[in-house]
């Protein structure tokens, strides 16, 4: 009988201390989001990068405006911004013709701000895509055509307002020459990295 009493309290101790973890998984944090938009420009080491859930918070920004041709506008204007990650303001606005899964050369793209004036002496004259090599055509300005762009995903449309959409998503990873003050030759490696998550409308 003791046997059965001695048994029936040490199951109930084992199931009561099962039932009460020692070491119990904290809660999430209530103010943890899920980004749906992000923007990821690393110049020569030096990334600047943003994320959010609507599709401008506080002037910084990534997202898709849809027609016959793509255009894709990404930024950082406010560093005070909770969206706000690294790095210094910067625009970048490119437009795809046709776009598709894959590899898809850039129609214009423009670049404000100091992602590309504080790393490259001399950024708005063309580039080439060897050393000391020829510019490659239209390329003056900025990034110009033929930059390869890798589309990971076309996303999907949603009700109108950045709202209910898959985001469009794609990268950049490569290194440009930049012409040198001293020598005027394309000279000046740069690294480029670029990841975004444009929402659209």
């Amino acid at each position: 009988m003791k046997t059965k009493i001695f048994s029936f309290i040490l199951l109930t101790a084992l199931f009561i201390t099962s039932c009460t973890p020692n070491n119990p998984q904290p809660n999430p944090s209530p103010n943890t989001i899920t980004p749906t938009w992000k923007i990821v420009a690393t110049i020569n080491g030096v990334t600047h990068k943003a994320e959010g859930t609507s599709y401008i918070q506080n002037s910084n920004h990534c997202y898709a405006l849809i027609s016959t041709s793509w255009i894709i506008s990404a930024g950082i204007s406010d560093q005070s911004a909770a969206s706000y990650i690294s790095g210094n303001n910067g625009t970048l606005q490119f437009q795809l013709s046709n776009p598709s899964l894959g590899i898809n050369p850039l129609s214009n793209c423009v670049v404000y701000g100091s992602w590309f004036t504080d790393a490259i002496e001399n950024p708005f004259s063309g580039y080439s895509l060897t050393l000391n090599g020829p510019m490659l055509p239209n390329s003056s300005g900025g990034l110009g055509p033929n930059l390869p762009i890798n589309l990971t995903s076309l996303g999907s449309s949603g009700n109108g307002n950045f709202v209910n959409s898959q985001p469009v998503k794609g990268n950049y990873s490569g290194t440009l020459y930049f012409r040198s003050s001293s020598t005027l030759a394309y000279d000046t490696p740069v690294t480029i990295d670029l990841d975004f998550v444009a929402l659209r409308p």
